[in-house]
């Protein structure tokens, strides 16, 4: 029972995460003096796509790619998923599932704030 808990809340953790991949879309950048633009240079650092730690569960890590494919890792396992990213929420759909999980998010510099239908929010931390 406390296993099937612990990989519940770890799940959860991840899910969480994937929602943090995407970053803002609105385009307000200003070209910088090295020819970037400061909007590219806000949505790198906003962007889901990297590793996210879970702040309560050592272990529970959310890897997000950039082609849209990612890992959860979690208690020594892994699992497979894709997702799809809003820049507010994010859709993880995890192999062997037919339904995806729905998560909104918001990023603070290097916080992942991942939060379930319920309102049930996790912290990751970028690594």
């Amino acid at each position: 029972m406390k296993n099937a808990l612990r990989i519940t809340a770890l799940m959860l953790c991840l899910l969480l995460c994937a929602a943090f991949m995407v970053a803002c879309s609105k385009d307000d950048s200003k070209t910088d003096s090295n020819g970037g633009t400061a909007a590219t240079e806000a949505i790198a650092a906003n962007s889901i796509v990297g590793s996210w730690e879970c702040k309560d569960y050592a272990g529970a890590v959310y890897n997000f790619n950039s082609d849209g494919t990612g890992t959860y890792e979690f208690g020594g396992g892994a699992m497979n998923f894709t997702y799809e990213d809003s820049g507010e929420s994010v859709s993880i759909l995890y192999e062997g599932n037919t339904i995806a999980s729905e998560y909104s998010y918001t990023i603070d510099g290097d916080t992942l704030n991942i939060s379930d239908s319920t309102g049930e929010t996790v912290v990751y931390i970028k690594k």
